[in-house]
C-alpha cells in the first residue's frame, strides 16, 4: 500500500479531478448528494469556520497490482485511516471515490476538516506517520504487499511516466520543471531587466528565451526552448520537433505568464533597491556619528580655551568609546598633560 495526505482549499478542483473517467463513488456521506450539489454542500460546511484556509483533506490510498481489494475493503481501510487522523471520524463530512484508470487499485478520500459546530477536526500532529503505521498494520491483516519504503512503490504518476518512456513518448513534464527552474534562477540573479535575464539564461545554456513585445514596446509574453546539454542546439522530441514551452505552461497556473514575469522582475528590482537603501542608511548613520564626534570636539576646545581645565567626565568617556569605533584620528589623539 501507499498513502499520500494533502490539504487544500479548492474543493471544486479536487472534485473535478476525482470525478474523472471511470470514477466510482463507494463511500462517504457525500455519495448520496447529487454530483452537482457536492461542492456547494462542502462549502456550506466549511463556511461554519471561515478562518480555516485549507478545509479540504485529500487522502490517496493505493495498492500494488498484485493486490485487488474490493470496494468494501477500500471503505474499511479508508475508515480506519480517517480514524488515525482524527478521533471524530464519525462527524467528518467525506466522500470516497475509486478510480479504474490504471492497473493499480487506488481510491481518493476527500474529507472536510470543519465539523458541524464550526470547530476544526482534532489533529494530534504528524498524521502522515500515523497513517503509514496504520497502513502497514492493515497490510499484515489483509495479507497485502508490504512496503518497506513508500516511495519505492510505483504510484500512478510514476507508472504513467515509466509507461510513456517505454512507449517512446517524450516526458514534457520533466522538461517543464527544468525550464521553470532555469527562469526563476535567472530572474533572481538579474538586475530586474529583460536584458540581464536574457544574458543569464543564454550564459547558463539550459534554455533559450524568445521575448515578445507589442508595437508600443510593452512586454507581451515569452517562450522558452530547451537546449541540448553541453551545446546550444535545441532539444528535439522523437518526432523531430523542438522542445519549447510558453511561459504560461511552466509551473502551476497561471505559470510564468506575462503578468507573473513582470511581477517577478519588479520584485527583483525592489529587492535590489532595498539593499541600496540599506547601504545608504548605514552611510547616513556613519556620517551622524562623525558629526556628533565633531560637536564633542568643539565642546572640548571650548572648555580648554575658556580656562575651565579638564573636560567633564562625559566628554572623556565619549573619547574612549569613540576611539574603539575607528573614527577620524583627531578624535583618538590622547589628551595632553598640563
Amino acid at each position: 500500500m501507499y498513502t499520500r495526505l494533502h490539504y487544500g482549499s479548492d474543493i471544486g478542483g479536487i472534485l473535478k479531478y476525482a470525478r474523472k473517467d471511470d470514477a466510482e463513488d463507494i463511500g462517504g456521506d457525500l455519495a448520496v448528494v447529487p454530483e452537482d450539489e457536492r461542492a456547494a454542500e462542502f462549502e456550506r460546511r466549511a463556511q461554519a469556520n471561515p478562518l480555516v484556509r485549507r478545509p479540504v483533506g485529500h487522502l490517496v490510498i493505493g495498492w500494488t497490482p498484485d493486490d485487488q481489494p474490493t470496494n468494501r475493503e477500500m471503505v474499511e481501510v479508508a475508515d480506519r485511516l480517517l480514524g488515525t487522523i482524527t478521533p471524530q471520524a464519525e462527524d467528518v463530512q467525506s466522500l470516497l471515490i475509486r478510480h479504474h484508470d490504471t492497473d493499480q487499485p487506488h481510491c481518493h478520500l476527500l474529507f472536510n476538516r470543519v465539523l458541524p459546530d464550526g470547530s476544526l477536526v482534532e489533529d494530534k500532529g504528524f498524521p502522515g506517520r500515523r497513517i503509514r503505521a496504520e497502513a502497514h498494520e492493515l497490510e499484515r491483516e489483509y495479507s497485502w504487499t508490504q512496503a518497506v519504503d513508500d516511495k519505492a512503490l510505483p504510484t500512478p504518476d510514476r507508472e504513467r511516466r515509466h509507461q510513456a518512456a517505454a512507449d517512446g513518448r517524450f516526458d514534457h513534464r520533466r522538461h517543464k520543471y527544468i525550464a521553470h527552474d532555469a527562469v526563476t534562477r535567472a530572474v533572481s540573479a538579474s538586475d530586474g531587466t529583460f536584458e540581464s535575464v536574457d544574458a543569464l539564461m543564454r550564459r547558463e545554456g539550459t534554455i533559450t528565451p524568445t521575448w515578445s513585445f507589442t508595437s508600443t514596446g510593452d512586454f507581451n509574453g515569452a517562450s522558452f526552448a530547451i537546449t541540448e546539454p553541453g551545446s546550444a542546439d535545441p532539444l528535439l522530441t522523437p518526432d523531430g520537433d523542438p522542445v519549447a514551452y510558453k511561459g504560461s505552461q511552466l509551473g502551476p497556473k497561471p505559470g510564468l505568464s506575462k503578468a507573473v514575469l513582470l511581477e517577478m522582475m519588479a520584485a527583483q528590482r525592489a529587492r535590489l533597491a532595498g539593499e541600496h537603501d540599506r547601504m545608504t542608511l548605514a552611510q547616513i548613520r556613519q556620517a551622524t556619528r562623525e558629526l556628533r564626534a565633531a560637536r564633542m570636539t568643539n565642546r572640548r576646545r571650548a572648555y580648554r580655551l575658556g580656562g575651565f581645565g579638564r573636560p567633564p567626565f562625559s566628554l572623556r568617556l565619549f573619547d574612549r568609546r569613540m576611539a574603539s569605533r575607528h573614527l577620524p584620528s583627531f578624535i583618538r589623539q590622547p589628551r595632553r598633560r598640563r
